[in-house]
């Protein structure tokens, strides 16, 4: 559901579902990663830096690139659009 908002471009909603997920999911990867370009996007630079700072600490190793080339996207602008948010805030995927 959260990835649908932040494919159509509602971030605000995407941000607070995507928190909800990590709240409840084992798995904090791939959430923590699409929740950093959510904020990018938004212009919530600062904020994101320290989501995934703070992810980082518990994974150095997420390769989010590669799991995120393995999305069947309909649209391949769509990967691109979510690399280009974790690039505004300057983060190395």
């Amino acid at each position: 559901m959260a990835i649908a908002h932040y494919l159509s471009g509602d971030y605000e909603v995407a941000v607070s579902v995507f928190r909800e997920r990590l709240l409840l999911a084992k798995d904090k990867d791939i959430g923590s990663a699409w929740l950093v370009s959510t904020l990018d996007h938004l212009g919530k630079i600062t904020e994101a830096q320290k989501v995934w700072a703070d992810f980082r600490l518990i994974n150095l190793e997420f390769p989010f690139g590669a799991r995120l080339l393995h999305l069947a996207f309909t649209d391949p602008s769509f990967a691109e659009k979510v690399m280009a948010g974790l690039a505004k805030a300057g983060l190395t995927i």
